[in-house]
């Protein structure tokens, strides 16, 4: 069996996969590393976490450095994907938009510099 695996690291306060895509084969698996100074969320849709043994929660959460490994079983046709983005923000809304039902697709979610109150300002 396969294993992929998936380097998040942390470019200008965004985190980003070193893989967008990966083959859905059922005993194959995928490792998701965490940035070495940064923890990473993986946010699926339930659809997603189906295609998994055992089955994941919707979010993973990857401490600083550490790495997470999911393994593939059999999938229907659907769309599937995991958006990756900082803990302790809610998962980003997921839209999975794929022609090819055999593959997980992996892209960059919410960052966290975008979140939180705009500050306004004493006059």
């Amino acid at each position: 069996m396969a294993n992929t695996d998936v380097h998040i690291t942390e470019q200008d306060g965004q985190l980003f996969p070193d893989v967008s895509s990966v083959p859905i084969v059922a005993g194959d698996t995928v490792t998701f590393y965490a940035d070495p100074d940064h923890e990473v969320s993986l946010c699926m849709t339930r659809e997603t976490t189906a295609i998994f043994v055992p089955r994941p929660d919707v979010m993973v959460t990857i401490a600083t450095g550490a790495s997470v490994m999911l393994t593939f079983t059999s999938a229907p046709p659907a769309a599937y994907c995991i958006a990756i983005q900082p803990p302790g923000e809610p998962c980003a809304t997921i839209f999975c938009e794929t022609a090819d039902p055999t593959v997980l697709n992996i892209f960059v979610g919410i960052t966290a510099a975008g979140s939180g109150p705009d500050t306004v300002p004493q006059t």
